[in-house]
């Protein structure tokens, strides 16, 4: 999945900011559905930083608790074709709705259930 969403990334990066989350990939196999907030698509060079949610079809036991949706806050070396992931929130809902389950941070970890 990461191959696919730095290509589109790269691809979508140069067009107009929607807002709004654009549909990027579906996984059966993961029973999963990645968006990308294309407001958020930043280019500077080879970096391009973006928000990115993954909607699961089914709750996902994570170290801070169960899980239908994770936000991640994600930085995209496109030359030296590396990802980084600055910050990660999970959600009980759907589509990043609902009680935060886990907020982590380059900085650490924090529960907040």
């Amino acid at each position: 999945m990461k191959r696919l969403l730095v290509i589109t990334v790269l691809v979508l990066s140069s067009g107009p900011a929607y807002g709004e989350w654009v549909f990027v990939e579906r996984t059966n196999t993961a029973n999963m559905i990645a968006y990308v907030d294309m407001s958020t698509v930043h280019r500077d060079g080879n970096l391009v930083k973006m928000w990115h949610l993954v909607d699961y079809q089914t709750a996902r036991h994570t170290k801070g608790g169960m899980v239908l949706s994770v936000k991640t806050d994600t930085e995209c070396d496109c030359a030296g074709k590396r990802l980084r992931m600055r910050a990660l929130t999970g959600f009980l809902g759907r589509m990043g709705k609902g009680e935060t389950v886990f907020h982590t941070a380059r900085h650490g970890t924090v529960a907040t259930s």
